[in-house]
């Protein structure tokens, strides 16, 4: 029931025996492994029945935008969940199985550089931006701290709003777009690299430059 099942001790009907005053019925709840049916459809989605046998929501149309107010409230350098248009059945606690097809998915908050000017800045586990255009002077973090390691540089695409960076523990260099549906950065270059100490990236002919500073070229 509820994707878990429960298991009861009780007498066997035949025996003459009685159970004391302090006798305290043992119980034991284990969780199921989640299948479809231990989901229904999201908010702003709707069963399809075209697919007959088929469990499967589709976006409703007419009830609105609901499945983005997640990501529309979130601020960058956090996560948010992304539905894919499931939840579990109020008071389901399934777990494994099937449960990964229908949970939502952790994706960064989305970012968009539409500020006409701000200063984009490093600090080993945080690359964070401050705007220009306010009196302020905030500091904001852009990229989740759990995808930084050792950081040294970084530069912006504002096209595609996709931030490059280069991690000089793991010898890479990486590109998250913080565009709402990248789940995690992914790797541009991991070979022959040895501590990438500067990079900048061409808004015009969107080429990658970044300095090898062990081997001292660019």
């Amino acid at each position: 029931m509820l994707g878990s099942t429960q298991i009861f001790q009780r007498r066997i009907g035949s025996r003459k025996c009685y159970n004391g005053d302090d006798f305290v019925r043992p119980t034991a709840k284990i969780n199921c492994p989640c299948k479809y049916s231990d989901y229904e459809c999201d908010v702003g989605f709707l069963r399809d029945h075209t697919n007959s046998g088929v469990f499967k929501c589709i976006s409703d149309d007419t009830s609105g935008d609901a499945s983005d107010s997640n990501q529309n409230t979130c601020q960058p350098g956090k996560m948010f969940n992304k539905t894919k248009g499931y939840r579990k059945v109020t008071g389901n606690t399934c777990e494994g199985g099937e449960e990964d097809w229908y949970s939502p998915q952790t994706l960064p908050c989305p970012f968009s550089a539409n500020e006409s000017e701000f200063i984009l800045f490093v600090q080993r586990q945080d690359i964070s931006m401050i705007s220009l255009n306010s009196v302020e002077f905030a500091k904001n973090s852009i990229v989740p701290k759990t995808f930084l390691s050792n950081a040294i540089a970084a530069d912006f695409d504002i096209k595609k709003s996709c931030i490059f960076w280069s991690d000089i523990s793991s010898n890479r260099i990486m590109r998250l777009c913080m565009d709402g549906i990248q789940v995690k950065p992914e790797v541009l270059v991991e070979t022959d690299l040895y501590s990438v100490e500067g990079i900048a990236f061409n808004q015009i002919n969107r080429h990658l430059y970044f300095v090898n500073g062990f081997k001292s070229k660019v």
